[in-house]
């Protein structure tokens, strides 16, 4: 077991694999480290916990938050955080509620164009027959882009947000995020290490990249995601440049959503690379655990 990925999400937030079987398929694969990265929400740390303790797999709490940004994305992961923190609780709770505002308003773009999709059909494909969920589990775009697929309005996954859910698609609503330094000083005082995820979705030009990560270690951040299931080696090695010039922590991870993204494989963080071993003592040693 020599494989290490520390970007993963769980039913908790947008994945389609629970956090007992995202562990259980841990290690079957010989993933002997992982991170739980779902978005905005800490509601699956204590079952990663206890079941990466059964299946023998290392586990880094982790968390993924959207930062307000243009012209792409940015989501800053923080690592080895502490859940029960009051600040981080904050934001989380901020950011959940900006979403819960903002779904009745998709579904509102999107009967106004002709589909017939209810508030309740999306919960019952986030949260199954009962219609309830997990305390802190989200419902977000993804589940509206199942939903489509599961109505036949679409005919794949990726096909609903490219028509109607994607950034300036016709059901496509913006909601608060908080600002990049909101979100690390948010980790930080939880006692975590932040770092940006998969920087080219961030979507910019070689020198706006340099020039938005400096700010950002202006603002505290700690590393950078260079490797990832959607980075190319030419990436990664600009990546690294970067890194090593602002005296990042390289961090990788397959941001796997299990049959939410087919392409993407557990423990892929582009071919051919693989972390270090010592990144759990490196992002250990720069935590507050």
């Amino acid at each position: 077991m020599n494989k290490i990925d520390l970007h993963i999400h769980t039913t908790c937030s947008d994945g389609s694999y629970s956090p007992l079987e995202i562990m259980k398929k841990a290690k079957a694969e010989g993933i002997w480290l992982i991170s739980v990265t779902d978005h905005d929400t800490l509601s699956g740390y204590e079952e990663c916990c206890r079941e990466a303790r059964r299946f023998e797999v290392q586990y880094i709490p982790g968390i993924e938050m959207s930062a307000q940004f243009d012209p792409g994305t940015l989501h800053i992961l923080g690592y080895f955080v502490n859940p029960g923190n009051g600040e981080l609780q904050r934001k989380i709770q901020e950011v959940q509620q900006a979403r819960l505002d903002r779904n009745p308003q998709i579904i509102e773009k999107l009967n106004f164009h002709g589909v017939e999709i209810t508030l309740k059909e999306v919960q019952a494909v986030a949260y199954g027959s009962a219609g309830g969920g997990q305390e802190g589990q989200q419902l977000g775009r993804p589940h509206f882009a199942e939903t489509l697929l599961r109505k036949g309005y679409v005919k794949t996954y990726q096909e609903a947000f490219e028509k109607f859910l994607a950034k300036g698609k016709i059901a496509y609503v913006d909601k608060r995020r908080l600002t990049s330094e909101e979100i690390i000083q948010a980790i930080h005082q939880a006692g975590g290490v932040a770092v940006v995820a998969h920087p080219k979705l961030m979507r910019l030009g070689e020198i706006a990249l340099e020039e938005a990560l400096e700010k950002m270690v202006g603002e505290g951040l700690d590393g950078l995601e260079v490797y990832s299931s959607c980075h190319g080696a030419s990436d990664v090695a600009s990546y690294q440049k970067l890194a090593k010039r602002f005296g990042l922590i390289q961090t990788g991870g397959s941001d796997f959503h299990g049959t939410k993204k087919p392409n993407v494989r557990l423990g892929d963080i582009g071919k051919g690379f693989e972390l270090q071993e010592d990144i759990y003592e490196t992002l250990r040693a720069k935590s507050k655990m």
